[in-house]
């Protein structure tokens, strides 16, 4: 084992929970490291680039809106106000051997006759599937929104909790578009963020455990190298914070280790063009089989190139089959495996009751110098983990 690293704070996780925590943190004038299990920085913000004419496409998450105000400041505070472009317009299809418009698996008189009851319904403990079965039709529900809501989530939208689906927000800023990305993609976000001289990130090192010491914590990795931190924050997935704190702090473990996760397999290709006569589209969702959906690079128009990334349930489509069902949707017989890009990605499923739990993991962190934040809190979207991000850099700050 090396002699130990000494550092105030330790964040375990480069994606966008464990990056805008250090943001705040060194805006503030404190110095933190970030390490990163992966080759490079992001989680959940995947920019794929191309070199040539800087064409890019998403692997992960690929839109913000004028209602992330939070994220948007981070944005602004990293000198990106200028490069937050509008998302084009486009429609959303639905895919089942044809494309079709979402209206075409929709009973509109269901739907007005379901529609009354959403003022009489609290989405306060029920799931997706209980409170909007009621309030949009059972059949509705079961034909058209249980497979449109899991394409908004990436994973089976039927045992997500109501409460914290499609929020509603009130921080609209109208001085931005109302979806956008980056001129860049995603992750300049991200890349902006680390260009802080107080922000040292270091990827490719796997954290293997935290040991609990009078002054904090021994951060240990696999490949034998350690930190002393007086501070450590996890910016991990639930799974894995729970393995990482098992023997530290047993009782927040459990509460994590309860959270289930779902895994997701992203297979995307990138085209020319003229090869593809699929019509200019946002997003595609087939209503059936293990793909949730398909996002597309449309909304941002390149002259020469368009990109489509498919969203699969890990496991259950071999490389061949899941190649098959893209040449389906995109009307060719033309792709090989090795034009395509994967990546893999790990979601909380946040069941009814999980801000009970949330309460639960912040009484036990009160008087702790560990700081958790992640996608598992308040929602998945990058704004909830910003949120989040701000709400335990206040704590660190304030003690």
């Amino acid at each position: 084992m090396t002699q130990s690293e000494q550092f105030e704070m330790v964040i375990i996780g480069g994606g966008i929970s464990g990056l805008s925590l250090a943001h705040y943190l060194s805006k503030a004038g404190r110095k933190v490291l970030v390490l990163e299990a992966g080759e490079k920085i992001g989680g959940c913000v995947n920019t794929t680039r191309f070199e040539e004419k800087e064409f890019w496409m998403e692997m992960g998450a690929h839109t913000c809106y004028n209602s992330y105000a939070q994220l948007i400041d981070l944005a602004l505070d990293n000198n990106l106000g200028e490069n937050m472009i509008a998302r084009e317009k486009l429609s959303l299809k639905l895919f089942n051997g044809e494309l079709k418009g979402i209206f075409s698996r929709l009973n509109l008189f269901q739907l007005l006759g379901s529609l009354p009851r959403m003022f009489s319904q609290k989405k306060e403990g029920q799931s997706v599937q209980s409170f909007y079965s009621k309030v949009l039709g059972k059949k509705n529900y079961a034909r058209l929104f249980s497979r449109l809501f899991s394409a908004v989530i990436v994973q089976p939208a039927d045992e997500y909790a109501a409460d914290l689906f499609l929020k509603r927000r009130n921080t609209r800023r109208k001085d931005f578009p109302k979806s956008f990305t980056f001129s860049h993609g995603m992750q300049q976000l991200l890349d902006a963020i680390v260009e802080n001289d107080n922000i040292e990130v270091r990827t490719q090192i796997k954290v293997k455990s935290l040991v609990r010491k009078e002054s904090g914590y021994l951060v240990e990795t696999s490949s034998g190298e350690c930190f002393d931190a007086k501070n450590v924050s996890l910016a991990t997935g639930p799974k894995v914070g729970a393995e990482l704190i098992k023997e530290a702090h047993p009782e927040l473990s459990s509460l994590l280790e309860e959270i289930p996760v779902q895994k997701i397999h992203s297979r995307a290709v990138k085209l020319e063009k003229t090869s593809v006569d699929l019509e200019r589209l946002a997003f595609v969702i087939p209503v059936e089989g293990p793909c949730y959906s398909v996002v597309t690079r449309d909304v941002v128009d390149d002259p020469q190139a368009r990109a489509f990334a498919f969203h699969f349930e890990q496991g259950v489509l071999e490389p061949e089959k899941q190649l098959k069902a893209m040449e389906k949707l995109l009307g060719t017989d033309q792709l090989n495996l090795d034009q395509t890009f994967e990546a893999y990605h790990r979601l909380p499923l946040l069941k009814p009751g999980h801000p009970h739990k949330v309460e639960q993991m912040d009484k036990l962190l009160e008087e702790e110098n560990l700081y958790l934040t992640g996608n598992y809190f308040d929602g998945l979207s990058l704004e909830d983990c910003v949120a989040r991000s701000i709400k335990e850099s206040k704590r660190y700050l304030n003690k």
